[in-house]
């Protein structure tokens, strides 16, 4: 695990004074070259450090500016995708959406894009997103998986008992966000078995090299109060306790850490009353998103 992987990697990218229409069918490379000609630069960052290979994977990124000291939000963006090869034609484009509510300064843009197999992916943006002074683009390469460590969409959830308010079961202090987060009522493998869908979170607010997991888990509680009555919301902290973290990466875990083979964070999942787990999420996701992907789960 390297756990600030959210906001990993940069890309460069670049804006024009005039928007030029896109050649319909182009591959990546005659992309580049049509937006490339009269634009300033930009940089693209990754806010994972690779996609699922599925239909619907979700590519996440923020937009800064070359000095990185100004980032945008909302405004109108695009996204192309194609395998990293100069001469495939691209796919798209498709919009993607600004995701920022509850998140401060750490708000990105999400597009769903088909990965079919596991290799490089180029992914280009263009638009104009809010606060920059006109159209821009920009490229970042993402590894495609076919599998990750733990469960992933499809997969079974697995049952492991979670820190409570009542029960730390030896995991100090059982929450780091300060004050400690509502979603310690329910032990995870409790919630497994009652019934209801679930939401659950790994993160740890105070050690996040990120620095994402305080935000991201607020959104989640934040979200959780309009689904008390229906959903389970669970949060497991990433370390058994504040000694070692976040250098013990290993004999460090907490078991439920240990228990879904953890690699990066902050991680949350949705998960149907029969376990399968419909959705994963690395890094940062907002109250839109979050209510959006709940509210999925009761069908």
């Amino acid at each position: 695990m390297t756990g600030g992987l959210a906001l990993a990697g940069l890309a460069t990218a670049c804006a024009k004074k005039k928007k030029d229409a896109l050649p319909a069918r182009a591959t990546m490379a005659s992309l580049v070259a049509s937006l490339k000609k009269t634009n300033e630069e930009i940089s693209v960052i990754q806010a994972v450090e690779n996609l699922l290979v599925r239909p619907q994977s979700r590519v996440s990124f923020a937009l800064v500016d070359k000095a990185g000291t100004k980032r945008f939000s909302g405004g109108r963006v695009q996204v192309y995708w194609s395998a990293v090869d100069s001469t495939a034609a691209a796919h798209g484009p498709i919009t993607a959406e600004y995701h920022g509510e509850g998140l401060g300064d750490k708000g990105i843009y999400v597009a769903r894009i088909d990965i079919d197999h596991a290799a490089d992916w180029n992914v280009l943006v263009a638009g104009n997103p809010g606060g920059a002074t006109g159209e821009v683009w920009g490229g970042a390469a993402y590894p495609a998986v076919a599998h990750v460590k733990g469960p992933a969409p499809g997969a079974k959830a697995i049952s492991v008992a979670t820190p409570t308010v009542d029960d730390h079961r030896g995991v100090e202090p059982y929450c780091t966000d300060v004050p400690p987060c509502s979603m310690h009522k329910t032990s995870l493998d409790v919630a497994l078995a009652n019934g209801r869908p679930t939401v659950f979170i790994i993160g740890t607010p105070r050690f996040c090299q990120s620095r994402v997991c305080g935000p991201v888990v607020r959104v989640i509680q934040t979200v959780s109060a309009d689904f008390a009555d229906r959903v389970n919301f669970v949060h497991a902290e990433v370390y058994k306790d504040d000694k070692n973290a976040p250098a013990d990466l290993v004999n460090g875990f907490a078991p439920a850490a240990k228990a879904w083979s953890l690699e990066e964070e902050p991680v949350t999942y949705w998960i149907k009353p029969d376990n399968t787990v419909t959705e994963r999420i690395v890094g940062p996701t907002d109250v839109a998103e979050v209510r959006s992907l709940t509210q999925a789960l009761l069908g």
